[in-house]
């Protein structure tokens, strides 16, 4: 892969490019999606907290109010809180992700002009905060037994994987040419990925990848050659893949699911816009999105892995989510 480069902003890849987020945010309504899908409904303000009796599933980077930062959300998008993530980092938290016993937040650290901090940890048992990488990282991820962390590393070009205390960290994909980027942990330890390095650089074109934890045993998924195979998930249970491609649309990008041996591609969604990193709910019973609706703002929906049962989680004229602010369940 390319050499280091710290501290850059993150391409935005080739799908459709929604108007860049300003530095300096303009505050927007904080009115939520909910009630059946696509209709519109208030919401509280955004600095509120979570009542006792409300459980936040969802947890989302956001251009909402008037900073990125992250929020809380329940699985109908009845309410909205600000989860708190930015503490000391110096930066605007984006891109979330769950430890596997929800007891800390690893997340991105982004700085006024939009450029990595790094990745920091929050641990909600102390209310402690650490930073894990200086000056790079994006789009982290928890192993499953929740000792390291899957990142997108060196200048958006790499794969690598940190332990907790943030002392030793592994390029796992330095050796090959090509961007190597959204990894993803099976059950079982092993790590998915994109990849543009088997396909033509002449375009924007990515494949998925498996290999093990340690980098080891690199086995191709897809092989589709021209099209943009990208932001795998894994499911709960190990046995297929979510991710985002263009391979049946002319513009735009659609859902898919695969069985994680690159066998019965199955097309999740359907429409004329943007659909665009998939993440399954804990109990593999759907698969949450964030999509494009053609005007500029992102928002978050729910599918089921077959296609039916098409939820509007967030309808807001901010970004919610998706490739730039990241989205995962708790």
């Amino acid at each position: 892969a390319p050499a280091s480069a710290p501290n850059v902003v993150y391409p935005a890849g080739p799908s459709p490019t929604p108007p860049p987020i300003p530095t300096s945010m303009v505050p927007q309504d904080s009115g939520i999606g909910g009630g059946g899908g696509d209709s519109g409904g208030g919401g509280p303000d955004v600095e509120a907290t979570l009542a006792p009796n409300q459980a936040g599933v969802i947890l989302y980077g956001s251009s909402r109010g008037d900073t990125l930062s992250t929020y809380y959300l329940n699985n109908s998008g009845e309410f909205l809180a600000n989860a708190g993530l930015e503490g000391d980092t110096g930066g605007m938290p984006v891109w979330p992700d769950v430890s596997p016993d929800g007891k800390r937040i690893a997340f991105v650290s982004l700085n006024s002009v939009l450029l990595t901090n790094g990745i920091f940890i929050k641990d909600s048992t102390d209310n402690s905060l650490f930073q894990l990488t200086q000056g790079d990282g994006q789009h982290p991820k928890w192993s499953p037994d929740g000792a390291r962390i899957a990142y997108t590393c060196n200048g958006g070009n790499d794969v690598c994987v940190v332990t907790l205390g943030g002392t030793d960290i592994q390029n796992l994909t330095a050796d090959h040419d090509g961007i190597d980027s959204n990894p993803d942990w099976t059950p079982d330890g092993r790590i998915v990925f994109m990849s543009n390095r088997d396909v033509s650089k002449n375009g924007l074109f990515a494949e998925l990848y498996i290999m093990n934890g340690d980098g080891s045993q690199v086995e191709q998924i897809t092989n589709d050659k021209k099209f943009y195979n990208s932001f795998p998930s894994v499911s709960p249970d190990g046995t297929k893949i979510a991710y985002e491609s263009n391979i049946d649309v002319g513009t735009g990008s659609e859902i898919y699911v695969i069985n994680i041996d690159g066998s019965s591609r199955f097309r999740v969604t359907s429409d004329l816009v943007w659909d665009q990193v998939p993440v399954w709910s804990p109990d593999g019973s759907v698969i949450m999105y964030a999509a494009n609706d053609g005007e500029g703002n992102i928002d978050l929906y729910q599918i089921s892995p077959e296609g039916s049962n098409r939820y509007r989680l967030t309808q807001n004229p901010a970004e919610d989510g998706g490739f730039r602010l990241g989205h995962t369940y708790l």
